[in-house]
């Protein structure tokens, strides 16, 4: 599904010229149903996804997630902006699935670093007793390393995950994406 979701993606904002993010993931999802035919066949793979869009003259930032929120730390401050509970294709349930845009405006100029992730890292189990990590564990995380360059908040997040994991397998693919604006 992802590598169709690439292409799709791709035909979206650079052929028909969708560039909000709930008008990006409802298109998408439309066309993974019918690439996919999954109103037809048995196929009911879906996604969950995160799409950010960032407007650098009004000093906004765009937001949809499909099942994916974005976290941000403003003045020392976790913030969360929930996706909404529906992904991308798969089965369809209930009515017409609608992703909401949210715009978060940095138009004060305050420093703010957001994180987009799957939620591979906190699904990741292991410590003393075979445990997920779990979001609370990831969200105090992210508080304690926002503020330091990014190739140390790398690091952090790789030893951080590689010791809880120790000798378990890694459940999920595990992504975090960071960024300040």
């Amino acid at each position: 599904v992802s590598v169709v979701g690439i292409t799709l993606l791709n035909n979206i904002t650079n052929l028909k010229k969708i560039y909000e993010p709930g008008k990006i993931l409802n298109e998408l999802n439309a066309d993974i149903i019918h690439n996919l035919r999954q109103s037809e066949t048995q196929v009911n793979d879906g996604m969950d996804m995160t799409i950010v869009s960032i407007n650098k003259t009004t000093r906004e930032i765009l937001f949809a997630g499909a099942k994916n929120p974005i976290i941000y730390v403003e003045d020392g401050k976790m913030l969360r902006i929930r996706g909404d509970k529906h992904a991308i294709g798969g089965q369809q349930r209930g009515s017409i699935r609608d992703f909401e845009t949210h715009t978060i405006d940095c138009s004060d100029n305050k420093l703010r670093t957001f994180y987009l992730f799957s939620d591979g890292y906190q699904d990741q189990f292991g410590g003393d007793k075979g445990f997920k990590f779990l979001t609370s564990n990831f969200k105090e995380l992210l508080l304690n390393i926002y503020q330091k360059p990014v190739f140390e908040q790398k690091e952090a997040l790789y030893e951080t995950i590689q010791n809880w994991k120790a000798d378990y397998a890694q459940t999920d693919d595990i992504l975090v994406m960071g960024f300040k604006f």
